[in-house]
């Protein structure tokens, strides 16, 4: 079957793309052709995998097929070739069977931006692309220089400005906004920033708009509040809705409400991961009767460094609870025997129920039918798990049917099979791999509770980090319609498993089970990753749907020890601030001494609200609430539309540091 693949304009061979697959510890490469086509619908990019290059040319190069014609496209030190009549067999034959990488194409109208590193380690250049759904393409490498070719290329049909805020980040840009750019600079009405402005005024125009006229709010401000803190001819209220329609009705006639200026972080200290823990290391800590010493260094150790892989069946059962570190050898192998024999007789319940009886048990009946078809699917491309009649994979079942009957009021949830699975993989026996994952339900059960309480609660948690460490994600999420965070549901649910590949999901997990430096630094990992995407995010300007994409898409090709660092730095910089909120303090377990001017004032990170770590859970998106420091009391009235509180925009100027505040005591 042939068809029109209209006209190669460009074309650039051994062009390399990185695969990242959850069960491998480095990446699969593969290399292909690079090339762009003008179709009818316009210039499409697309790269082929050398593997179809070859079966295709095989093909053509058989007795049967026609004789074609060549044409030579080359550019620059590439030289390169395309059939003049453009056509091939779509299936590419018998010749073309079997797993191959497959072929990527996309529109070049469809590209958001792309981003730039340089690869020292194997002196490459990587382009990785995003589109304006939100999906990545799989980056491509090039060797030094080449890539401006490609780039050059592409600059015929669009064109890209570089990010103000990340030099590696390049954005699609409309001409329309440049035009506008170019006229407000040229007749210089805005300083030196009038070109962010115009950007951020397609982006958001109320807050740029503020930010540009900034005399004009000076005056109006001067106007209606001559004195400061007494209004003429408006009330508090009225200003605040000139400023913002949004804004919920504060009542600032309870004394105690003060709101000052954003909060400056800190500065974040850059971090530096150890080495593991190796065996040698682990044993000279276990005294003659197998206790272990020097228990919190070693979980420092771990913490900053993680295990040797031949010794986290050893160290994982302490870590998870399964044995005490004060125990003696003895005592862990009587404890080990009897907890052996819990399992079994667990175990045997389940096993000699009769199908009678299954008939009638519902409960158990939905749960079976519900095992069977996770660990059908659970990590099957993983060898320890792969192929026919796998004695491990029944293992797998084994365990999760046995913790129905360990714990019938939580049973089996969706998502349990990939928390048990690096647990039975390390442990490798069934009754050992039973327990240390019980010990991980014990404390992340809450994760699968039906009322999905524990998850709300865990989206609130971070709301509340996020907002406070970085307001102006925290606002861009919230207006696009993410405020809820719930992209990171998968995430927290299963504790990154699906983010990470296979070896690196072992690494944090037991980082993890040191609970160290602080409560819920799970919450800082989910921070950190954030933190590295931001840009991404916000200059593409993706909304919902774009971010669930590009989420998505991010899985198994997170850099695990940049993501510790920056979450372990996001933590430094936290525990360095005085004026970290109690919500704040805490989510962490951090303990701040207060200035204390600050008893009666309210924080607010970015000049917005943070919402209180009170909040019952379940009541839909997290509403931001002005609490009364005073008092005690907050308005609970959200804004109709809107779950933000803001009062001015971080992008107002306002003689560089405005502050409103609303003495209620005078």
């Amino acid at each position: 079957m042939a068809e029109n693949r209209g006209t190669v304009v460009y074309v650039h061979h051994e062009i390399q793309i990185q695969v990242s697959i959850p069960h491998r510890d480095i990446e699969n490469i593969y290399s292909g052709v690079l090339s762009i086509r003008e179709e009818p619908l316009g210039p499409v990019v697309e790269w082929t995998p050398k593997e179809i290059i070859e079966c295709i040319q095989r093909q053509l190069s058989s007795p049967d097929s026609e004789t074609l014609e060549w044409e030579d496209i080359s550019f620059g030190t590439s030289v390169s070739y395309k059939i003049k009549n453009n056509s091939f067999e779509e299936n590419g034959g018998k010749s073309c069977s079997g797993k191959k990488p497959n072929v990527i194409i996309f529109e070049v109208m469809d590209l958001k931006s792309y981003r730039y590193y340089e690869i020292p380690k194997n002196n490459k250049v990587q382009l990785t692309f995003f589109l304006k759904d939100g999906s990545t393409i799989p980056s491509f490498q090039f060797p030094p220089m080449e890539n401006e070719c490609f780039l050059l290329a592409l600059k015929k049909y669009i064109s890209f400005r570089q990010s103000s805020k990340d030099d590696s980040l390049f954005v699609v840009t409309d001409p329309s906004v440049e035009a506008l750019e170019k006229s407000f600079s040229e007749l210089h009405l805005f300083g030196e920033h009038s070109s962010d402005l115009v950007t951020k005024f397609f982006q958001d125009p109320y807050s740029a708009t503020l930010g540009g006229f900034s005399k004009v709010t000076n005056f109006l401000f001067d106007y209606l509040l001559p004195n400061g803190n007494q209004p003429t001819g408006c009330s508090v209220e009225e200003v605040a809705e000139l400023l913002h329609d949004s804004i919920p009705s504060v009542e600032f006639n309870e004394p105690g409400f003060e709101v000052i200026s954003c909060i400056e972080l800190p500065s974040r200290p850059k971090v530096q991961r150890s080495e593991p823990v190796t065996r040698e290391e682990w044993l000279s800590n276990i005294d003659p009767e197998g206790r272990i010493n020097n228990v919190a260094t070693l979980k420092r150790k771990i913490f900053k460094g993680g295990l040797t892989s031949s010794i986290r069946s050893d160290v994982w059962k302490f870590l998870l609870g399964y044995y005490s570190f004060n125990s003696t050898q003895n005592e862990r192998q009587l404890h080990r025997k009897q907890k052996e024999n819990d399992y079994y007789r667990m175990k045997l319940q389940w096993k000699s129920i009769t199908p009678d009886q299954e008939a009638r048990f519902s409960a158990l009946r939905d749960r079976k039918n519900l095992v069977e078809k996770d660990v059908s699917r659970t990590d099957r491309n993983h060898p320890f798990f792969k192929g026919e009649n796998n004695s491990n994979i029944q293992m797998l079942y084994d365990i999760l049917m046995t913790y129905c009957m360990y714990n019938f009021d939580l049973g089996y949830v969706q998502g349990m099979s990939d928390l048990l699975s690096p647990i039975l993989y390390i442990m490798k026996n069934e009754a050992d791999s039973f327990w240390c994952f019980a010990g991980l339900l014990d404390r992340m059960g809450v994760n699968f509770e039906m009322d999905q309480q524990g998850m709300k609660m865990q989206l609130q948690h971070l709301y509340t980090l996020l907002h406070f460490a970085d307001p102006q994600l925290a606002e861009y999420l919230e207006s696009h319609e993410s405020g809820n965070l719930y992209f990171c549901f998968r995430w927290l649910l299963i504790l990154f498993k699906r983010e990470f590949r296979f070896h690196d999901i072992m690494h944090l997990w037991e980082v993890l089970w040191t609970d160290l430096p602080c409560k819920n630094f799970h919450l800082l990992i989910c921070m950190a990753i954030l933190d590295k995407e931001k840009d991404t995010l916000m200059e593409n300007e993706f909304g919902l749907t774009e971010i669930l994409k590009h989420i998505n898409d991010m899985a198994y090709n997170i850099d695990l020890e940049e993501t510790l660092c920056c979450a372990e730095g996001i933590y430094l910089q936290l525990s360095q601030c005085k004026q970290l909120t109690q919500s704040v303090q805490d989510i962490l377990g951090i303990h701040v001494s207060l200035p204390p001017e600050s008893e009666n004032t309210v924080i607010v990170p970015g000049i917005k609200a943070t919402p209180p770590s009170s909040l019952a859970a379940g009541d839909g998106p997290v509403q931001p609430l002005i609490h009364s420091a005073g008092q005690g009391k907050a308005n609970t009235s959200p804004p109709s539309g809107s779950s933000s509180i803001e009062v001015l925009s971080d992008d107002v100027d306002l003689e560089s540091k405005f502050q409103l505040a609303v003495d209620l005591n005078t």
